[in-house]
């Protein structure tokens, strides 16, 4: 028979009252935003951003340090309330806690409560809390990344892995980069960053470690992205996750309010990048890398060893409206889940939703739900990697049609194979499609806008591999 004494009974109420305050009070999300806010902090601190956008990070993160720490001491004071009345009245003195923590009765208690709080609070969205909190600890934070780059080099890099080929796939988003990189990848030929190498991405080798006690390392059933265009994923799915190299090793400062400028890197920071991929391509396979923010840095990786580059272009209009959907589709996800918003900001993706940040340029027209803003962005994306492209007058840069590769992917694969080398067969090839759907833009009134846009997509079909 379960038996309790007056002083356990009372022990006990003190106890559940403070866990109940304690859960009340929020505390544990208390000190997860402390330690964020300590990292951007740090972060900002440390980074080479414009002063301005430095200074008001700072300030704005010093200023919930403050408020939170207070916050906290507040709660802790409190909490603490109900087992004082109770010892000060000596109602829980002299008891031997330890004998109660061991019994057979202690055990079945904690049980029965694990059992009923983990049907409580379970969480049914893609991240839980904890891998919430390790996402942004880690990938927010450039002094850990950096940190554990280096030891990964000094454990694992191996200069004869160095120059492996590489193959970069880029372009403004939507417009084909993904279904090219399943595509490529699918074949065997190629490896890539996985979403299985998060949150460590610049070690991959401890990644893998770690991510034997999360979610990321069981094989799960493949669902659908967030972009909702009929694509699935699982930890196994390839993705543009190599930005966090650039943002934690240009700490930033190509990345300013409302756009992201050109690149300016040195030779150290691309040597840097050679040992990255070489730790990334244990395999010996060909490097493959989908990541739309490589536009803006086009000369510096067609300059690698062993590297080509190829620049996804689509029809203006279709790219456009498929660019609002997604603006307005990712908006809403960010204001109804507000980590994924922060998420999108850690591994560098400012393509659409709140976060949404032009390239080369602030764009001046400021309402993003009109279809003229994207079409706007597209004629200054464009026009700017034509012109470098002419330029540059490199034989590793090329641009493929997302039409052209829609409608003849023997030829693509053809292509491909002459260009690195390959023997990829035509077979099991991802279905694509136009998703999008009608946001109520008119087509008339962006008549000029959008000639301007086809007169440069023209251009550049003349010059592309397909």
């Amino acid at each position: 028979m379960i038996y309790f004494e007056i002083n356990w009974l009372l022990s006990f109420v003190a106890l559940s009252i403070t866990s109940i305050l304690l859960f009340k009070s929020n505390i544990f999300s208390k000190l997860i935003k402390l330690l964020e806010s300590y990292n951007v902090f740090l972060n900002s601190y440390l980074s080479k951003e414009e002063d301005s956008l430095k200074l008001k990070k700072i300030i704005s993160s010093f200023k919930i340090i403050i408020i939170l720490t207070f916050n906290l001491i507040c709660i802790i004071a409190f909490i603490l309330v109900p087992i004082c009345i109770l010892y000060i009245f000596g109602l829980v003195r002299g008891i031997n806690y330890w004998d109660y923590i061991i019994s057979y009765e202690s055990f079945i208690f904690t049980l029965i409560l694990f059992i009923i709080f983990s049907k409580i609070f379970k969480n049914k969205k893609r991240y839980n809390r904890y891998d919430q909190t390790i996402h942004k600890l880690i990938l927010n934070n450039k002094l850990i990344s950096s940190m554990m780059f280096d030891i990964e080099k000094k454990i694992f890099y191996k200069k004869k892995n160095i120059g492996p080929k590489k193959l970069f796939i880029c372009g403004y988003a939507r417009s084909g980069t993904t279904i090219i990189l399943n595509t490529l990848y699918s074949s065997g030929y190629f490896t890539s960053l996985l979403y299985r190498d998060l949150p460590f991405i610049l070690s991959p080798s401890i990644n893998k470690f770690f991510t034997k006690f999360t979610n990321l390392n069981k094989k799960n059933k493949k669902y659908e992205r967030s972009h909702l265009d009929g694509l699935y994923i699982d930890a196994d799915t390839p993705e543009a996750l190599e930005e966090v190299f650039w943002k934690v090793k240009l700490q930033d400062n190509y990345i300013k309010d409302n756009y992201l400028k050109k690149n300016i890197i040195n030779n150290e920071t691309l040597n840097e990048f050679e040992k990255y991929i070489s730790l990334i391509n244990n395999l010996d396979k060909i490097y493959l890398s989908k990541n739309n923010n490589n536009i803006l840095r086009i000369e510096q990786l067609a300059n690698l060893k062993n590297s080509n580059v190829i620049i996804m272009i689509r029809e203006p209009y279709f790219h456009a409206k498929s660019l609002l959907t997604q603006h307005v589709s990712f908006c809403k996800q960010q204001n109804d889940d507000l980590f994924f918003e922060d998420y999108m900001n850690s591994i560098g993706h400012y393509e659409f939703g709140n976060n949404q940040k032009s390239f080369f340029s602030a764009t001046k027209i400021a309402n993003k739900e009109n279809l003229s803003f994207w079409l706007s962005e597209w004629k200054k994306v464009y026009s700017i990697i034509f012109k470098e492209y002419l330029e540059l007058k490199k034989n590793n840069i090329f641009f493929v049609t997302y039409e052209g590769f829609s409608s003849n992917k023997d030829l693509f694969i053809e292509k491909i194979n002459n260009l690195l080398s390959t023997d990829i067969k035509n077979k099991d090839l991802m279905k694509n499609r136009n998703h999008y759907s009608d946001v109520g833009s008119n087509i008339d009134d962006n008549k000029i806008l959008l000639d301007e846009c086809n007169d440069i997509y023209e251009k550049i079909k003349k010059i592309s591999l397909i």
